[in-house]
């Protein structure tokens, strides 16, 4: 994407921006930073028309380059972030790893749940290159 690694770090930084770029995510709240220099708090996800409360904690938070957080209640998990420099702009991957709790639930939802997931993330990645490239694009105030 049209954008450094810094600003696109910055924005998926903060778990509040998370509600701009993906859709499925319904609420953030009660969030407080770690020692980390990331953050903990708590989410409201729609998978599948089912709404899923939880919550994440930033277990890696390299600046400008990876945010690893765990997420832990009706939905358990990861989202990997990596911010790579390519061409003047910036190479973002996200990685979602997520479960459920219940080993019945997990092995009937999984296919599904991985179907729904890629197509979260896809859009999640369009949303932030846009919003991300929108904001390089605005003229500036002199």
């Amino acid at each position: 994407m049209d954008a450094r690694p810094e600003r696109v770090f910055e924005y998926m930084g903060s778990p509040e921006n998370h509600l701009n770029v993906m859709p499925s995510l319904q609420r953030i709240e009660n969030v407080e930073a770690v020692p980390s220099g990331g953050h903990r708090g708590k989410f409201r996800f729609k998978m599948v028309g089912i709404p899923i409360d939880g919550r994440f904690e930033d277990v890696e938070f390299v600046p400008h380059e990876r945010r690893v957080y765990e997420m832990s209640g009706e939905i358990e998990g990861s989202m990997h972030y990596t911010f790579e420099p390519e061409n003047g702009g910036t190479r973002f991957t996200c990685v979602m790893d997520v479960a459920f709790p219940s080993k019945v639930l997990d092995t009937v939802l999984r296919p599904v749940v991985r179907k729904y997931n890629e197509r979260e993330v896809e859009t999640m990645l369009a949303n932030l290159k846009t919003i991300m490239e929108a904001e390089r694009k605005t003229p500036q105030a002199a």
